[in-house]
């Protein structure tokens, strides 16, 4: 309560009648010797940040202080406060100026205002006790707890310097619900390719700022294509890996070899599993490569011999041979006509349904055209054999739709004179 004062102050004087007073007063001092200290004390000084859109909801939680006055004053008691970024140091992370929100007090129970610029706040007279507080900033980027100071810079009452005994005390602000809230989250895409581009490449994306780094593991899956048949792994990346990502990269790639086959097939496809994220989650845990096909045979048709003759004697058929320029895995169906100067039935015998079927992975089939020898004599006559049609899981194109066989003829007649009456 400061120095008071005692003043005695005569106020009549009698000794068998009135005497005069020279010095009425007189004036003694009472030292106080209750002058507070004062101190920063912890309330709770873990902050977490509220809730972002779309995440769970959760409540900001303010790192809280109390200011504490040893013993009470009757005169008003003015405190200095701020914050600031904690020291760097070894498993300190200083926050940033955008993490806190508002640095506030309690001017009246249950009402919070703001600390002024300049850092004072008064304490009523007779109050011991103020509350302070650190509001954290929401955001959206992933971060490890942050740590800063509150600091109780000079105090005064009565315009007496207090001593401060603890003027400093520590704070931590941590991301919304246990430092998950605002983790980034993996992607993958899906690719597809021609089989001849050699390799395939796939684009892992990290979506979301991030002070950490992060990480996460990958798979490859056969589907309906195989390995090492149709794909494989590249020359960097295997089968299965880890992607480690730093604070500030937000794409890694996988690529793998594509295996160049000449078989024809449809396109195929294979998985890209990501699992086991760390300091991330996964939004699409899944890429699906798919492999086109670039091997559609061709067709043609060839006849082998060439000539025969039309006697059995002479040699045995004309072989005519549909082939694919590559095998399919397919069954082709190749529809032809046979035409030319030789008859079917009366010249040559031959399959009544003019339709093949080469099996899958089966490069060739053929069919006869078989000469009936008949005696008259007609000259050489030709058999042309062409492709109306293939059909491999599709169409297929005819590199050369014809081919012509010839029958010898071998009946040339001889001639003679005879005598029908020599008299």
């Amino acid at each position: 309560e400061g120095d008071e004062t005692v003043v005695a102050t005569i106020v009549s004087a009698d000794s068998n009648g009135p005497l005069v007073v020279t010095q009425d007063t007189a004036t003694g001092t009472i030292l106080d010797d209750d002058l507070p200290t004062v101190r920063l004390e912890t309330v709770n000084g873990a902050a977490v940040e509220a809730s972002d859109a779309g995440e769970t909801a959760s409540l900001a939680v303010p790192a809280t202080y109390k200011v504490v006055l040893s013993n009470p004053s009757e005169f008003p008691t003015t405190v200095t406060l701020n914050w600031a970024a904690a020291a760097a140091g070894a498993g300190i992370n200083p926050i940033e100026p955008g993490d806190v929100a508002s640095f506030q007090y309690e001017s009246a129970p249950g009402v919070w205002t703001d600390v002024p610029a300049g850092g004072q706040v008064t304490l009523a007279a007779l109050q011991t006790e103020l509350l302070v507080r650190v509001n954290p900033a929401s955001d959206t980027v992933y971060e490890a707890t942050e740590n800063f100071v509150v600091n109780l810079t000079a105090a005064s009452t009565n315009n007496q310097a207090l001593s401060i005994t603890d003027g400093q005390e520590n704070g931590t602000i941590s991301d919304e619900a246990n430092n998950t809230g605002d983790l980034p989250t993996f992607t993958i895409n899906d690719r597809t390719v021609n089989e001849d581009a050699g390799t395939i490449t796939f684009t892992v994306t990290k979506t979301g700022q991030s002070e950490l780094p992060s990480s996460v593991n990958y798979s490859v899956a056969q589907g309906s294509a195989q390995t090492p048949a149709d794909y494989g792994a590249g020359l960097v990346d295997g089968l299965s890996g880890t992607l480690n990502f730093a604070a500030n990269v937000t794409t890694q790639t996988i690529t793998l070899k594509v295996e160049n086959d000449s078989l024809f097939e449809t396109s195929e496809n294979f998985f890209v599993n990501l699992s086991g994220a760390v300091g991330a989650t996964i939004s699409d845990n899944q890429g699906i490569g798919t492999i086109l096909d670039n091997d559609a045979p061709t067709v043609s048709i060839a006849v082998n011999p060439a000539t025969i003759g039309e006697s059995a004697e002479d040699g045995s058929v004309l072989t005519f041979t549909i082939s694919l320029s590559n095998p399919s895995s397919f069954a082709t169906t190749v529809t032809y006509t046979l035409s030319g100067q030789a008859t079917e039935g009366s010249d040559y015998t031959t399959p009544v349904l003019k339709t093949v079927v080469i099996p899958a992975n089966t490069l060739s089939v053929t069919f006869p055209v078989d000469p009936t020898p008949d005696g008259t004599y007609e000259g050489d006559e030709t058999v042309v054999a062409t492709i109306v049609s293939a059909d491999s899981n599709g169409p297929l194109v005819v590199t050369q739709d014809t081919a012509t066989g010839t029958i010898l003829d071998d009946d040339l007649p001889t001639v003679r004179l005879e005598t029908v009456n020599g008299a």
